[in-house]
């Protein structure tokens, strides 16, 4: 089947893209982003583009699915695919945007979910630590191959800003920027790489995952 006909047969086959994770698959002009993306947009002066448009427009999807939320931790993130799993079909892109293992959420008295790194006290300190551990490292790969296993037919994307080419400063927006936009996030380019090393792995299998985290790094307590 030439390239020609793969790429009739994906557009027909109504692929969607669905995301789940933080900050970094949130969009780039979605009131809630932080530090607030509309700068970066207006400094382009377009919306720039994250990784999953860059599928969305290899794979002919018609529709993308983004439940990404800023400061969201690896617990909500799972738990938003529990409450979307059910709209997923067999032929759909399935992406998961992990963060930091140690992050977490906390609960305020209006039952609403605040991530840990809003808080700065000793509790929270120790709780961080406790969950820098191995036992959280093994539970969160244990996740992940669940997963990739309730998704069988689907093309399924694991993959973390922590470890993704590590921790660069001159991928970031700010670099792109020379400054003049404060932000840590991803600057369009590497979203662009990214978006491309996730292509190379696709061509082998279906169930891939980028640069995650480092087990060596996590401690036995």
């Amino acid at each position: 089947m030439n390239s020609l006909l793969i790429s009739l047969f994906l557009y027909l086959s109504n692929m969607r893209v669905f995301v789940f994770g933080d900050s970094y698959s949130v969009e780039f002009n979605d009131p809630n982003l932080y530090p607030p993306g509309h700068h970066y947009c207006d400094w382009k002066g377009y919306i720039p583009k994250k990784y999953y448009h860059y599928l969305s427009e290899r794979f002919g999807s018609t529709e993308i699915f983004n439940y990404a939320i800023s400061g969201n931790d690896n617990d909500n993130i799972f738990e938003s695919f529990t409450e979307h799993y059910k709209d997923i079909q067999p032929d759909d892109i399935v992406i998961f945007g992990w963060t930091s293992i140690s992050r977490f959420s906390c609960t305020n008295k209006n039952g609403e979910w605040k991530g840990s790194i809003s808080f700065n006290d000793e509790w929270v300190n120790k709780n961080t630590l406790n969950r820098s551990s191995l036992v959280y490292y093994n539970r969160q790969m244990k996740l992940i191959e669940f997963i990739n296993q309730i998704l069988p037919t689907q093309r399924v994307i694991h993959w973390t800003w922590r470890y993704y080419i590590g921790m660069f400063e001159n991928k970031s927006i700010s670099f792109e920027t020379n400054g003049e936009v404060n932000d840590f996030h991803y600057s369009e380019g590497t979203h662009l790489e990214l978006y491309e090393r996730m292509i190379n792995e696709l061509n082998n299998q279906s169930h891939i995952n980028i640069d995650l985290w480092n087990r060596n790094e996590y401690i036995k307590l």
